[in-house]
């Protein structure tokens, strides 16, 4: 977080509000003259939200907060976010913004800064490698930028990969600069300022996805504007920060354990599509399976086993609706004979109350959305993806049996634990859970990766890499 004071005054409901921010709380300060008691303190406690809210700083600077709650009566607003124009002549007024250069650790691990840099072996006599350390130089602009573009939302956005080094000029500076990836937005035509929590996401779950970690911090976040001469091309307007956790632990993944640009490469563009579009499509429990940080990953808790569960099944069902029905056709038939059976045109409600015919309409439907949902069980959801992706998960599985002391003959034993430890902690009466509950879990939740690779047509053999260095 942000360490410098910021003060200045907020625009709220049209009135000018002078503010204190020290990067954790932003507080409502008072005149001295008290003018703004009369004014805005009221004896409310009326909440409310916005999506932006505008303000000045004293230094001459633009600033905005995201995502603001206020409660009128109280000194501390909270936010999602903010904004602070950047440059000291005539700062940009923040309403507008044309690309987001995205800088972090997480974007190091999937787009390695190694790759600007190529080792030289030239000076080094043949057959004598070993005992030479080479020489770095740096490689063709071409292998350190890749440009793709995704299409989210109806909106078509430009995506620049690529690798930037900070040079230090100053005398006696011993380190001539620092290496770092970007990650860099690029749209077609302005977009509003508050706009911009939406794309914060899209890179936060990309990068959470690619590191199988909660803990993602992006080291900054700058808003840009094109500049008319074309040797320039982004201008930076504004610094921008959001709200995390704090972390215990900081964020360790690298490109040895982390879904990289080779890994994916030509599937890129539709795994970035389908994992920024999840959020807007409801999927909110993406992150409840994912670890906090590298401890938490190797923890198995009833909460952990739970979330795993659940968001194996939803994956599962929206990459395999009514599979049990599609591929059953007396299951179906059950299945449609039991829903036509209970239809409300059925019975007789004659005698019943308005009132009574439509808690009676509601109850209908309410079993008729029960058996909707009724098609495969969680353990023949699991074995069923052992079969269809066997060839990806086969050597996975046999590990995680070796590792966990399970013999071949319990292999199919693994649906029925997962099913058991679920039911058991779904109904309050959690189970002992032993080393074969353990191990149907990593199982579970690496097929969630399996599922959404798949989806995004990664090649099998791409996967199968993927799942051996991260699981």
């Amino acid at each position: 977080m942000m360490q410098k004071i910021i003060t200045g005054d907020l625009k709220i409901n049209s009135k000018l509000v002078p503010f204190y921010f020290d990067g954790e709380r932003i507080t409502i300060r008072e005149k001295e003259d008290n003018e703004i008691s009369a004014i805005f303190f009221r004896d409310s406690t009326t909440t409310e939200k916005h999506d932006t809210i505008y303000g000045t700083t004293d230094t001459g600077s633009y600033i905005v907060f995201f995502g603001v709650c206020y409660t009128e009566g109280r000194s501390n607003i909270l936010a999602q976010g903010w904004a602070v124009s950047s440059g000291s002549v005539q700062p940009c007024p923040l309403r507008t913004f044309e690309a987001i250069k995205f800088t972090g650790y997480s974007i190091d691990a999937f787009f390695t800064p190694k790759r600007a840099i190529a080792q030289d072996y030239s000076h080094i006599p043949d057959g004598e490698r070993h005992k030479w350390m080479p020489k770095l130089a740096p490689c063709p602009q071409n292998e350190y930028v890749q440009d793709f573009n995704i299409f989210i939302d109806n909106e078509n956005i430009g995506i620049r990969l690529c690798v930037y080094t900070n040079y230090k000029l100053r005398r006696h500076e011993r380190d001539i600069g620092t290496v770092t990836s970007q990650l860099v937005f690029k749209f077609h035509e302005p977009v509003a300022i508050n706009k911009l929590p939406k794309y914060y996401r899209y890179a936060h779950d990309l990068m959470q996805f690619i590191s199988f970690r909660q803990n993602i911090k992006f080291d900054s976040v700058i808003l840009c504007k094109k500049s008319d001469n074309v040797n320039i091309g982004l201008y930076e307007i504004a610094n921008c920060e959001f709200y995390t956790r704090n972390f215990e632990l900081e964020y360790k993944n690298s490109d040895l354990n982390s879904i990289t640009f080779e890994d994916i490469d030509t599937s890129v563009s539709k795994l970035f599509e389908y994992i920024a579009s999840r959020r807007l499509n409801g999927v909110v429990t993406d992150d409840m399976y994912t670890p906090l940080s590298d401890s938490d990953y190797n923890v198995v808790s009833y909460p952990s086993f739970l979330s795993c569960v659940l968001s194996f099944e939803g994956e599962y069902n929206r990459c395999y609706p009514d599979q049990k029905a599609n591929a059953n056709p007396l299951f179906l038939r059950v299945k449609e004979n039991i829903k036509t059976s209970i239809l409300v045109e059925n019975f007789d409600y004659q005698l019943a109350s308005n009132k009574e015919k439509n808690k009676v309409s509601s109850y209908h439907k309410k079993f008729d959305r029960a058996i909707e949902m009724v098609d495969s069980s969680l353990e023949e959801k699991f074995n069923h993806l052992c079969k269809v992706y066997r060839n990806i998960i086969s050597q996975f599985i046999k590990r995680v049996m070796n590792e966990k002391g399970i013999v071949e003959s319990e292999k199919n034993n693994l649906g029925r634990a997962l099913s058991e430890m679920r039911n058991s902690i779904g109904h309050g009466m959690p189970i002992p859970m032993n080393d074969t509950h353990v191990a149907a879990f990593r199982i579970a939740r690496c097929f969630i990766y399996v599922l959404i690779l798949d989806k995004s047509d990664v090649p099998h053999d791409n996967i199968k890499a993927i799942i051996e260095k991260m699981f």
